[in-house]
């Protein structure tokens, strides 16, 4: 079976809860699963809206363009996922692609957001565990089986690709999906050789 944080695409990177960074890594967790946030007596449950505000410069302003997936752990038990899409409920932020994978021990919630950090804000405000990470947004060719074109040109570049699911874009005629790949900028630079559209996260918030 796969180590817990490659299956997931997070491996060796830190977690935060409530905005702060945790003293475990995704590598711990690969080691010991989920189990791990109890051990440490940290809790799934989230928290009210009483919290405090969340603000801070990120370093993930870059002129290359990726988005921004954020993986939280929920508890597994009824009504937590609902609870985790209400908070951003009345907000400006909306959610553009969603994916959940259920485990014995808790669900993992992968979201890709219209405004990040307004976004992380939110997630930090319901105390939940987190990890960020970089994917690429790619427009679809016009072709029969675009997919194909993608995959093609990533295993020509010995590209591994980790992660895929479809962005949902209403102002926009063209299909755009989310890509995790194990070399984010060797798979930029080989997908605009190939005349892929890459898609940023200004992009995200004008087309939703």
């Amino acid at each position: 079976m796969p180590a817990f944080g490659k299956l997931f695409g997070f491996a060796n990177r830190s977690v935060r809860i409530g905005g702060r960074l945790l003293g475990i890594s995704t590598t711990e967790i690969e080691a010991a699963g989920p189990r791990l946030f109890w051990e440490k007596g940290i809790n799934m449950s989230m928290s009210d809206d009483a919290g405090s505000s969340i603000g801070y410069e990120t370093a993930h302003r870059r002129d290359y363009p990726t988005i921004r997936q954020f993986t939280v752990f929920i508890e597994n038990r009824v009504g937590q996922l609902l609870e985790v899409l209400r908070r951003f409920r009345g907000s400006t932020v909306r959610i553009v692609a969603l994916n959940i994978h259920d485990t014995t021990e808790c669900s993992i919630v992968r979201l890709v957001l219209t405004n990040p950090e307004k976004g992380r804000e939110i997630l930090e405000r319901a105390g939940l565990a987190m990890i960020e990470t970089d994917l690429i947004a790619l427009e679809l060719p016009d072709d029969d089986q675009p997919l194909l074109l993608v995959c093609t040109a990533l295993l020509q570049a010995e590209i591994n690709l980790v992660q895929t699911y479809p962005l949902m874009l209403r102002n926009r005629e063209k299909m755009a999906i989310a890509l995790m790949v194990d070399n984010t900028e060797a798979a930029q630079e080989t997908l605009v050789k190939g005349r892929f559209r890459l898609l940023n996260e200004d992009d995200l918030s004008e087309l939703s």
